[in-house]
């Protein structure tokens, strides 16, 4: 089974439930016929930083979201200035059962080493809910600045949605070597650098993930390619590509 576990979608509230499910099942669709069976992912737009309205993004996805059970996790979009940041978090977990939390500092305007990103943290750290921090982006989405949280919070599950990208990627896999609670998404390093991080990496901290909605159905296309051109055996293919996004999310 292949797990895209990091894709986007843009569904803006004025468009309504029914429209943004009919839609999302038609991208559903597409990416199906890519190859790709299941999705984890969030929507854009709350990530960017003049966004003021979390809480009804997270509860329009999460309904929006309702039906498509085993092939699509929502994840919920906060921004840890605002003040009721964390207990959105709780909210979207216990609630909305979200699976995961999406935050992009770069886009966002915020820096992961600030104080009043901590009771976010604590709380993901406490219910074991993965955070998916965009990074390879410097300054605020560096990737050791994203890669400390994992170091301050070990109960927490830090995932590195780009595993570097191309800059930064040695310092994600020594990152992952090193902290057992980082997982690195391979959405965007090149071959020679995916290479050495699956043959360095546990694979249950490794999965495969296209990034769609930064692009269309051929980003899939593109980067399922390239991992399944990597060398790795059959264990650690299965669990790129699908076993440890389900593990993680507690789907599986």
């Amino acid at each position: 089974m292949v797990i895209d576990a990091h894709i986007h979608f843009t569904m803006p509230l004025s468009a309504g439930v029914d429209e943004a499910r009919r839609a999302m099942g038609e991208e559903l669709e597409l990416i199906a016929e890519a190859g790709v069976d299941g999705a984890t992912g969030s929507l854009i737009d709350p990530l960017y930083s003049n966004c003021d309205a979390h809480s009804q993004y997270n509860d329009f996805f999460a309904e929006t979201s309702k039906g498509f059970e085993g092939r699509f996790w929502p994840w919920c979009v906060v921004n840890p200035v605002n003040h009721d940041a964390a207990d959105e978090v709780r909210r979207c977990y216990e609630v909305l059962g979200m699976k995961a939390l999406k935050l992009h500092p770069w886009m966002q305007g915020f820096s992961c080493s600030d104080d009043y990103c901590n009771p976010v943290f604590e709380v993901c750290a406490e219910l074991g809910m993965p955070i998916n921090l965009h990074d390879g982006s410097p300054p605020y989405a560096s990737t050791p600045a994203c890669g400390e949280v994992a170091r301050r919070y070990p109960e927490a599950k830090v995932v590195l949605a780009h595993a570097g990208l191309n800059d930064q990627w040695r310092q994600a896999r020594d990152l992952a070597c090193e902290l057992p609670n980082v997982y690195l998404t391979m959405s965007g390093p090149s071959m020679l650098a995916m290479q050495s991080i699956v043959d360095s990496v546990p694979a249950e901290r490794l999965m495969y993930g296209s990034d769609y909605g930064a692009g269309g159905v051929s980003l899939i296309h593109y980067r399922l390619h390239k991992i399944q051109q990597l060398e790795m055996d059959d264990r650690t293919r299965k669990m790129v590509l699908g076993e440890t996004a389900l593990r993680l999310l507690g789907a599986k």
